[in-house]
């Protein structure tokens, strides 16, 4: 099954922006589940400078530049995926068949495992968020206990 997937993003400025920094996160990535199989990104008025780069999810970020007045600025993206159903469904059978508690996911993640490096990030206090991920499902799993 093939999605032509459209998206666009339009700004209505209410005098003229000389010049803008922007980020756009439009490319679908490829996963086990789907395929990228077209993409194009289209942006008024023309771009000055871009770049790309792949974030810690997987998320393809573009960074653009644009010098020239304007009080239109619009974004489109244009995609062709591709889905796999049967891998999902494979995958969801997996899920299924191997469940983890939560009492063992805090086991497991209170060890160095390579593959849940990324997600330890996210145990750590930081300004925005004042008490750590650990904290919080420490006093959920002590409180769902009693």
């Amino acid at each position: 099954m093939i999605y032509d997937i459209y998206h666009k993003t339009a700004f209505n400025y209410q005098s003229s922006v000389t010049f803008s920094h922007n980020l756009a996160r439009l490319k679908p990535k490829n996963t086990p589940f789907q395929k990228l199989v077209e993409f194009e990104m289209e942006i008024t008025p023309t771009v000055c400078e871009s770049y790309s780069y792949e974030d810690m999810f997987g998320n393809t970020n573009t960074h653009t530049l644009i010098r020239e007045p304007h009080q239109l600025l619009s974004v489109t993206g244009k995609s062709k995926v591709k889905l796999l159903p049967e891998k999902r469904a494979e995958h969801l059978a997996h899920i299924k068949s191997h469940p983890m508690s939560y009492a063992k996911a805090l086991e497991r993640l209170s060890a160095f495992h390579v593959e849940d490096l990324e997600a330890k990030q996210y145990l750590f206090e930081s300004e925005l968020i004042p008490y750590s991920s650990l904290a919080i499902k420490a006093y959920a799993f002590e409180s769902f206990k009693e």
